[in-house]
């Protein structure tokens, strides 16, 4: 074939292509249960939670010396249940934009986990990447 690729060859490597890049661009939609044990495959996913609370650092006054905080963050769960809050899975996305969300509100959150993690271990803390507000289902 003198170093030219085929017309067959061509069509896969277009394929490849397109596959990966559908693969990135729409990372794979998880449960609570399936971050019981961490799949490095899906170091980048996508999970439907209600925001259960929101962390901003709260501003250190001027001269002043304060602790330091953890990043900001929203700890997200699987369901809303104030009555039983340790039967709620939950999960903490590290974000700046604390803001721009809504406690008890449903989201559908792009997320990445940040550190190095086993695998088969726990996921407990991610980054966002994005995110949209689930619409409430009519009955």
């Amino acid at each position: 074939m003198n170093g030219k690729i085929s017309i067959f060859g061509l069509g896969l490597l277009i394929a490849l292509a397109a596959a990966l890049a559908a693969a990135q661009s729409n990372p794979p939609l998880l449960t609570f249960n399936d971050l019981q044990k961490y799949d490095s495959k899906n170091a980048t996913f996508r999970i439907e939670a209600y925001v259960f609370d929101i962390y901003k650092c709260p501003p250190c006054p001027p001269g002043m010396m304060c602790k330091p905080c953890i990043p900001n963050n929203l700890t997200v769960v699987d369901r809303i249940d104030e009555k039983n809050t340790s039967a709620m899975k939950q999960l903490r996305i590290l974000t700046d934009d604390t803001a721009k969300f809504t406690r008890t509100e449903k989201y559908l959150f792009t997320v990445h986990v940040k550190s190095r993690l086993d695998e088969g271990k726990p996921v407990f803390e991610v980054e966002l990447v994005s995110f949209e507000k689930v619409k409430p289902k009519k009955n």
